[in-house]
C-alpha cells in the first residue's frame, strides 16, 4: 500500500515550518556572534540599536543583544527562557561568586561549556 499522496496546501504549510525554523536558527547563530562582538569588542548594545538597520532581522537581533554573554552556549540558554517570559539576569554576583545566569530569584545557572572543563583539573 502506498503512502497517501500531501496535497500542495500540506506541502506549502510543510515548507512553511521548515522556513519558519530556519529563520529562528539564523537570528540565534547571528545573536551569538552579536553577543559576541558586543562582549570581546566592548561593543555596548545601545550603539547597536541607534544604527538604522535596514533589514527587520537586524533591528530585531539588535534589540536583543545585551552585551552579557559569556558564550554561545549562555545565549542558548537564557534566549529561549526570555522569549517563554521567565526572568533571567545575565552575569550575576552571588556570595562573592559570579554566576552566568540567574533565574527567577533562586535558580543560578553556570553556563559552562568544553573550553572551561577540557582539562581535569577545571573538572573539580
Amino acid at each position: 500500500m502506498s503512502a497517501p499522496r500531501k496535497s500542495l496546501e500540506d506541502l506549502f504549510a510543510q515548507m512553511s515550518a521548515v522556513g519558519i525554523a530556519h529563520r529562528a536558527a539564523l537570528l540565534q547563530m547571528a545573536l551569538i556572534l552579536w553577543e559576541s562582538a558586543a562582549r570581546s569588542e566592548r561593543l555596548a548594545p545601545e550603539a547597536l540599536r541607534a544604527i538604522r538597520w535596514t533589514s527587520r532581522a537586524a533591528v530585531e537581533i539588535a534589540a536583543e543583544t545585551t552585551g552579557l554573554a559569556d558564550s554561545g552556549l549562555e545565549v542558548i540558554v537564557v534566549r529561549p527562557l526570555r522569549s517563554l517570559g521567565v526572568r533571567v539576569r545575565q552575569q550575576v554576583w552571588i556570595v562573592g561568586k559570579p554566576v552566568d545566569a540567574l533565574v527567577g530569584e533562586r535558580l543560578a545557572l553556570q553556563i559552562d561549556g568544553w573550553m572551561h572543563h577540557s582539562s581535569s583539573d577545571q573538572r573539580l
